[in-house]
């Protein structure tokens, strides 16, 4: 929760300095990324955690929820909580790891792939 709530502070404050707009472009994509990778984290650690689908899905709404009321953009908020979704799917079809080091690894190739995956959505 802390990492949804730093990602929503750094897009709601994330300063324009280029002129160019394909540049302002891709810092808006890079900052949608930011939340969409940081529910993704979320449900990546619940899921080692073995929090089960349902709760971690529970939560989830409530964060989209949230999302709303914090944002008007409604294209925003759909494709953010759609991600999200998609990232709960996938994340609980794969095992939970044993050891510490495999957990946060498996954490950070999630996250890893959740930006790449939702920059290469962006075209960004």
């Amino acid at each position: 929760m802390k990492r949804f709530l730093w990602a929503l502070g750094v897009l709601s404050v994330l300063p324009t300095y280029a002129n160019d707009p394909q540049v302002q472009v891709n810092e808006q994509a890079v900052a949608m990324c930011m939340v969409v990778t940081s529910g993704v984290y979320n449900v990546a650690v619940e899921h080692q955690k073995g929090t089960s689908k349902q709760k971690t899905q529970r939560q989830l709404e409530r964060d989209i929820q949230q999302l709303s009321k914090r944002f008007s953009d409604k294209n925003f908020v759909g494709f953010v909580g759609d991600s999200w979704k998609k990232g709960l799917d996938i994340i609980y079809t794969m095992p939970v790891q044993n050891t510490k080091e495999d957990k946060e690894a498996f954490i950070s190739q999630v996250v890893d792939t959740a930006l790449v995956a939702c920059l290469d959505d962006l075209g960004a």
